[in-house]
């Protein structure tokens, strides 16, 4: 998806970037 996507927006000088979706855990007070 993220290489089709810079395929068509990088014509017009548009970077796409793409991190792989996980959990992330908020840092805060550990209960």
């Amino acid at each position: 998806m993220t290489r089709s996507l810079a395929r068509e927006l990088g014509r017009d000088w548009i970077r796409v970037n793409a991190v792989a979706p996980t959990a992330v855990l908020p840092e805060g007070p550990e209960e």
